[in-house]
């Protein structure tokens, strides 16, 4: 029926009404749905349905024919009407006591009978709804998947229009915003963030967003510490390209500086003036007693206590074990119980569960909880899902993103050949086909003495098997197995390597005889000390061994020196037969070495047939070379070199021609060049912004390039060899 409206006759039909009834019931079941998983909501929730479940009297209806506005509550004695309050005061407490609201009285008994004559006539028209069954509907039973996606609500929800709504100032992508967004959230309640992006997805740029929101925005300062290699060819020309205030320190400056922060000639100004600390490749910070972690708790308490935030950048948190996570968190986390109010009473033990469980059976729910809470980490699979279409832009130009597939080429070459026996000769002599060195309770099980001469007894770096009284030392037999396969290692990597190894171990052993000769055993603390570290420097060890403090001596008495000296004779015997065997093998003859001047001949071959221009041929023919031993380096530099460039006794070879001076050398001990030849090899990536000369096509390299630095100039990485931690061989993939 047509109404007046402010003077406006209106017509109300019956679509709008359904529409009206639509909407009423999509809000009521919104406003049911979002009462919250509390349980004081949960339970307010219940007291409703069991009061109208038990209440005959109480009964609930809609009107559905039209608009209905109005609150009235009307109190009868039967159908002895007393008095009515018409008004916008709801039915609650606040409504009716305390809110400031319009309300109006009425107790005459004529009108009150004309209002409940009013009122039957509306509640006759409406239709029973029944409530309690409505919100009953909370208690049913759902689907996984919408109980999943509630709690991810329940979790999230709250912030999702903030993370939509953020914004960069350094031209991010959208997955690094979000990334931004995230990091800044977990900094604001933890106080420290690790970002853990897999390599190739702009730590850098996430991290560099976090430093102009704190220097930029909030007028504070910002000290970088990172490796000297990724301060001189990352972070100082990113500030510089950005507009960025910040001090940028090495790990080694750190250490150095953090004690006279504040003084002349201090790398760092005063340490409370900073308010944000940014180390990148943080996981060089996980070993808690080195110097420099020490160096770095200095720096985030300084002498007030002054709070810092921390961001820590990392692709591998976790490289040997859990410890290391755990070392990485301690630097932001104030006490063990810093996460009790997610539920975790001590983080120590915490961590110490999931480090107790079998690694086949650990799985990402037992850490799930904090890493949640203080990490940002995104792999590349994730963004290609998530993020499609995403964009970047480079030299002003906006470009889809898209992550090259990489390819894996295997190369087989036969070592055997040319050392008829070698491997299995090796394998025997380093124990590949016995069980146990010794028992269980340390006593020697005899197997390794009786084929003396065929397999390494170790008992030069073991002599505590060979007391008169007592057990083998668990840290030597520990050592030996260590020993035996970081020997293995060398000789994976190269025959050169592995020959210099075995002439060490050799000449340490005659220094062990000599020292037996003179009524002394050789148990020095570098034994004792090396089964701590996770060092792979097989050389560094015998040396320290053999330079060992003559006050870690035993004597002789103590031992059966007839069977020790017997086994360490025996053991250098063996290894001289595998030194002159090596030793046959050089650059000239190496299949290994042959292998890969073929693959660098077949990669020069390619550029030239697919570039497009001078400068895309050199870059599809570049090639960055990865060993782990800086003998191999050496020694794979060399024959490549003598390849291309030819010597007195061959001629070069034509195939490499294009690597012509254009190869070079990088080892761990050449810092003074380093930035020089990163800078000569991916000048368009790596550069120094100086204009950089594009020097370099083949680069040769131990592992001292594997981490930060931007190298996706290059084109390919050859792995000489495989390094003992996958997480190395994740770095050095990461380059390029």
């Amino acid at each position: 029926e047509p109404s007046v409206a402010g003077g406006v006759v209106q017509r109300v039909t019956v679509d709008d009404t359904a529409a009206a009834l639509e909407r009423h019931q999509q809000t009521i079941t919104t406003d049911r749905d979002l009462l919250g998983f509390t349980r004081e909501a949960d339970a307010r929730a219940r007291r409703m349905v069991a009061f109208l479940r038990n209440n005959p009297q109480m009964e609930v209806r809609r009107y559905e024919r039209g608009f209905l506005h109005g609150k009235t509550f009307i109190v009868t004695n039967g159908q002895d009407p007393k008095g009515l309050i018409a008004g916008s005061s709801n039915f609650t407490y606040a409504g009716l006591a305390r809110n400031n609201e319009l309300n109006v009285g009425l107790y005459n008994p004529h009108g009150m009978k004309q209002v409940l004559d009013w009122f039957n006539e509306q509640w006759n028209a409406s239709v029973p709804f029944d409530l309690a069954a409505f919100y009953e509907q909370r208690w049913e039973p759902h689907s996984p998947w919408l109980v999943f996606l509630r709690m991810l609500w329940e979790l999230y929800g709250a912030d999702l229009d903030a993370e939509a709504g953020a914004k960069s100032h350094l031209n991010l992508t959208g997955f690094q915003r979000d990334g931004v967004w995230r990091a800044k959230r977990i900094l604001d309640r933890r106080g420290g963030v690790l970002i853990a992006d897999e390599v190739g997805l702009g730590k850098t740029y996430v991290a560099g967003e976090l430093l102009y929101d704190a220097a930029i925005i909030k007028r504070q300062k910002v000290v970088i510490v990172a490796p000297a290699t990724l301060r001189d060819t990352t972070w100082r020309p990113f500030l510089a390209e950005k507009n960025l205030p910040a001090d940028v320190v090495s790990f080694e400056e750190l250490t150095a500086h953090v004690e006279n922060a504040g003084r002349a000639g201090s790398r760092l100004q005063a340490l409370d003036d900073y308010s944000l600390v940014i180390v990148d490749e943080a996981h060089g910070y996980r070993n808690a007693q080195a110097k420099r972690a020490e160096a770095m708790r200095t720096l985030l308490t300084s002498a007030h206590g002054v709070p810092k935030d921390l961001v820590l950048l990392t692709a591998t948190p976790v490289n040997n074990s859990l410890e290391d996570l755990y070392n990485l968190l301690v630097y932001f986390t104030p006490s063990d119980a810093a996460f009790s109010d997610i539920g975790i009473p001590s983080l120590r033990r915490y961590f110490a569960n999931a480090m107790a469980t079998d690694p086949d059976d650990l799985t990402p729910e037992q850490l799930f909880d904090v890493l949640d809470e203080i990490a940002v980490r995104r792999t590349r699979r994730f963004v290609k899902n998530h993020y499609v279409g995403d964009t970047v832009t480079i030299n002003g130009k906006t470009i889809t993103i898209e992550f090259p597939t990489p390819r894996v080429r295997r190369v087989d070459y036969r070592l055997d050949e040319l050392a008829p026996g070698l491997f299995d000769d090796l394998a025997i002599a380093l124990g590949m086909d016995e069980e146990e060195d010794t028992n269980s309770d340390g006593s020697e099980n005899g197997v390794i003495t009786s084929r003396l001469g065929e397999v390494l007894s170790m008992a030069r770096y073991v002599p505590s098997r060979f007391r008169l009284h007592g057990n083998a030392e668990a840290y030597e037999t520990q050592n030996a197995g260590l020993l035996r396969a970081m020997l293995l290692k060398r000789f994976e990597s190269s025959a050169y390597a592995f020959e210099k190894t075995v002439e060490k171990m050799i000449a340490s052993h005659n220094y062990f005889l000599s020292a037996l000769e003179a009524g002394k055993v050789l148990t020095g603390d570098a034994l004792r000390e090396w089964v701590a570290t996770d060092s792979e420097d097989i050389e560094a060890f015998i040396d320290e061994l053999d330079t060992d403090d003559l006050d870690h001596v035993a004597d002789a008495v103590d031992y059966d020196i007839a069977r020790l000296t017997e086994a360490v004779e025996a053991d250098r015997d063996l290894l001289e037969r595998f030194r002159q065997t090596v030793s046959t093998i050089r650059a000239d003859n190496d299949p290994k070495i042959a292998a890969l001047l073929d693959e660098l001949a077949d990669i020069a071959a390619d550029a030239t047939a697919e570039g497009i221009g001078e400068q895309d041929t050199a870059n599809k023919r570049k090639v960055l070379l990865f060993t782990y031993y800086a003998d191999t380096a050496t020694y794979v530099h060399e024959a490549v070199h003598r390849a291309i460039h030819g010597d007195a006794t061959r001629e070069p070879d034509s195939r490499l021609a294009a690597y012509r001076d254009r190869d070079v050398l990088l080892l761990g001990g050449d810092r003074n060049n380093k930035t020089e030849v990163i800078a000569g090899f991916a000048p368009m990536t790596a550069g120094t912004g100086d204009g950089d000369e594009d020097k370099f096509d083949l680069l040769i390299s131990t592992d001292v390039l594997a981490e930060g630095v931007n190298l996706q100039q290059a084109r390919h990485i050859i792995n000489y060899d495989l390094p003992w931690n996958p997480m190395r061989l994740v770095q050095r993939h990461g380059r390029i």
